[in-house]
């Protein structure tokens, strides 16, 4: 008995310490935050060339992701999250849904730009040569963040509410 009066006192105590009234630090609990854009690369026939499967696939495994954040383009690197180069690559193993290999891309969050920038830009550096950007309009309210519109390389090839099924995701030609 005496250990489980223990036991709810610090529960108690962890719980009351926890808690409080002042609300007036902005923060956000439970923001929801939709950023993540799925890029189909094909060739002119159509061929899926993110299967490495496919004889000369478009390999990415090298491709850096930069935001440019307050006028300064900074490379993403966030090894300690699941995310850590800002993308991933899909396919149907991965998620069911898809039938082709998809690059799935961490655009700039409207939250960690520049305030006046209401369409933040995302470079996707594929190699040394070839490099394109993508942009991203987002409706903000109170908990939640989510892209409305994409462009890449200046051309709007996303809008909400979606266009197809799966969301953000639009095929490009290399």
């Amino acid at each position: 008995m005496k250990k489980i009066n223990c036991l709810f006192l610090f529960l108690l105590l962890v719980f009351g310490i926890s808690c409080s009234e002042d609300e007036s630090d902005n923060t956000y609990y439970g923001l929801s935050i939709g950023t993540t854009v799925l890029i189909s690369i094909v060739d002119d026939q159509g061929t899926d060339l993110l299967d490495p499967n496919t004889p000369n696939y478009f390999n990415c495994s090298n491709a850096k992701i930069s935001h440019l954040l307050n006028g300064e383009i900074i490379e993403y690197n966030e090894g300690h999250l699941d995310f850590g180069e800002g993308y991933r690559i899909y396919n149907s193993e991965v998620r069911a849904s898809f039938d082709t290999y998809m690059f799935c891309v961490l655009a700039t969050c409207a939250y960690r730009s520049d305030s006046e920038n209401t369409n933040p830009i995302t470079y996707i550096k594929w190699n040394d040569t070839d490099t394109d950007t993508l942009q991203c309009e987002y409706h903000i309210e109170e908990y939640s963040i989510t892209c409305t519109k994409v462009w890449f390389n200046g051309n709007e090839v996303w809008v909400s509410p979606g266009t197809n099924d799966e969301g953000r995701q639009f095929q490009i030609v290399k």
